[in-house]
């Protein structure tokens, strides 16, 4: 007897809605929510409390819409899909819903659009523009509440009261992603404002992240405050050196100076968020740079004398080809390129066998963005090195080599070092021979021979690989200033004037011509690596406990508890 043949039908798990009077069949993930549908859809939802990564207290009611059969408008961020709904989000009850909620959000906020910081980039601008931009109906001004303004918040953050509208935004963050409650929301009604508990600061290194977070412009950056008009500023991408995370950053710059950097989305590193300690790393750029070459321990050189002293550094160093006495120094805060072009000439030029590696000294960690190693390219250069046979050896090494007659001529690409330069100094004073590219000016420039001024990762294009092996490209804000160029410049002028020539005009080019020396960095195309980066195979640490990997902060949203 034949066995009998079972049929399995497949389950069709799409539903039926209809949307704006469209009706269409989808398949709805879990707990998906018709804001969500309408993002996917690029339908516009205004919303004020609503943050992807944050729980969801439907409290701005903004978003509200009508779900047919519903007695009211419903919250489009709580509201999960179901099969059989007829929504509207744009019919004329919607429209008065989005009237009403702005006009009451606006009877006690202040008019202080002419000297707010968030003025240019203030969602509660862009809105009442476009869903209000009506005249007030309350009489006098007098009539408003007044709250507190200029709060110091913590070291980071001010807060003026009168402009919050209660979103909790900055409450949640704090609960749920910093897990660090250090802010609330006190008293009732239209005299409810936000505060630090009593005697407990914002002294979270996740502070500034509120800032961004905030819809309006209640909480401020003290460091940017008042500082310039967002629409004055000009913007690029480019990677936080901060650590070895390799968080994404918004470069917000106006005239080669860099005011300030924000977290850019990139949800395989860093999702939303960005550490205080990340957020300042930017003042270098600005501050005792070196944008002429020094010459004779520290002395100023003539202007465009940059490549006379390339061709006399070459003549000085010339002689040691393939003797152990001249060592290299790179620092891991440059890039991948910087540390191709110095593995090159090390092991190619000169016949090195052997790299010192500097850096920053290392820091303590926390278990969401912020690393131990303070670095942001000490992969890339392990990868550079491992390309050209170089042995990678420790700032101590180098001490002790300098220390005991071993090496007495270097040249360093990058002056970060893990202790303090003015010690350090003291050591390099006993070399025959000490040469440099380096962005900021210190005791180690005071020592050196020859020092050439290099471009920093916001004046130049390159590649950091983070600790997790993710290769991730920045982009130029403003072309170098004074005679700065990329230590990868300034390292195949050096080969032009010892008669070896590469043919390598940018970044990219470069790559091509060095890269493939390496299988790990061989098998990326410059060019075609993405906005979010690529994962380099088979290197990288993994991601563990004590920190939450590449990924950053994930948890469950819900309704939150707010009010408490």
């Amino acid at each position: 007897m034949a066995p009998e043949t079972q049929t399995t039908e497949k389950t069709d798990n799409r539903i039926t809605i209809t949307l704006d009077g469209v009706e269409m069949k989808i398949e709805p993930k879990k707990g998906q929510t018709i804001m969500q549908l309408c993002d996917e859809l690029g339908i516009e939802i205004p919303r004020f409390c609503y943050h992807e990564e944050l729980t969801i207290p439907a409290n701005c009611r903004m978003c509200l819409v009508e779900v047919e059969k519903a007695p009211k408008l419903l919250p489009a961020c709580h509201t999960t899909l179901m099969d059989g709904q007829v929504i509207n989000t744009r019919n004329a009850r919607v429209k008065r819903s989005q009237e009403a909620v702005l006009e009451f959000i606006l009877v006690n906020h202040p008019i202080d659009c002419p000297i707010c910081d968030q003025a240019g980039e203030c969602p509660l601008q862009d809105q009442y523009a476009q869903y209000d931009a009506r005249a007030a109906r309350i009489g006098d001004p007098v009539l408003k509440v007044k709250k507190r303004k200029r709060v110091e918040l913590g070291p980071r953050v001010t807060l003026d009261q009168e402009r919050c509208i209660l979103c909790s935004r900055c409450v949640r963050f704090m609960d749920e992603v910093a897990k660090e409650p250090q802010l609330a929301i006190f008293w009732r009604n239209d005299h409810a404002y936000l505060e630090t508990f009593p005697e407990e600061p914002l002294t979270s290194n996740y502070s500034l992240n509120t800032v961004q977070i905030c819809p309006v412009g209640a909480l401020t950056s003290s460091d940017f405050r008042f500082r310039d008009r967002v629409w004055n500023l000009q913007t690029s991408a480019g990677i936080c050196d901060g650590c070895d995370r390799g968080c994404n950053t918004w470069v917000d710059q106006k005239q080669s100076r860099v005011e300030r950097l924000r977290a850019r989305d990139n949800l395989a590193v860093n999702r939303y968020w960005m550490c205080d300690e990340g957020r300042t790393t930017y003042k270098f750029v600005n501050e005792a740079r070196m944008l002429t070459p020094r010459h004779e321990r520290g002395q100023v050189a003539p202007a465009g004398s940059s490549l006379e002293l390339v061709g006399r550094l070459a003549e000085k160093v010339e002689s040691l080809k393939g003797k152990r006495e001249l060592a290299f120094l790179i620092s891991p805060r440059v890039s991948t390129e910087d540390a191709l072009a110095t593995a090159w000439v090390a092991k190619e030029l000169f016949g090195a066998s052997r790299l010192y590696v500097g850096g920053r000294e290392p820091g303590e960690a926390d278990k969401i963005l912020l690393r131990e190693d303070r670095n942001p390219n000490r992969l890339g250069v392990k990868l550079a090195a491992e390309a050209f046979g170089l042995e990678l050896k420790g700032f101590g090494a180098l001490l002790e080599a300098v220390d005991g007659g071993e090496v007495t001529r270097l040249h360093a690409v990058g002056l970060d070092v893990p202790t303090d330069p003015q010690l350090v100094a003291g050591t390099f004073s006993g070399l025959n021979w000490f040469s440099c590219s380096a962005t900021n000016l210190g005791p180690l420039v005071e020592q050196a021979d020859i020092a050439l001024p290099a471009a920093t990762m916001v004046e130049t294009e390159g590649t950091f690989v983070s600790a997790f092996g993710r290769a991730q490209r920045f982009t130029r804000a403003f072309e170098p200033r004074g005679e700065a160029a990329a230590h990868w410049e300034w390292l195949l002028e050096l080969a032009r004037a010892l008669g070896e020539e590469l043919d390598a005009e940018d970044p990219a080019s470069l790559w091509a011509e060095l890269g493939g020396r390496s299988p790990v960095l061989g098998s990326v195309e410059w060019g075609e690596v993405p906005a979010e980066g690529v994962t380099l195979d088979g290197v990288g640490v993994s991601e563990d406990d004590s920190q939450t990997g590449g990924r950053g902060v994930r948890h469950e949203r819900g309704i939150s508890r707010w009010p408490r």
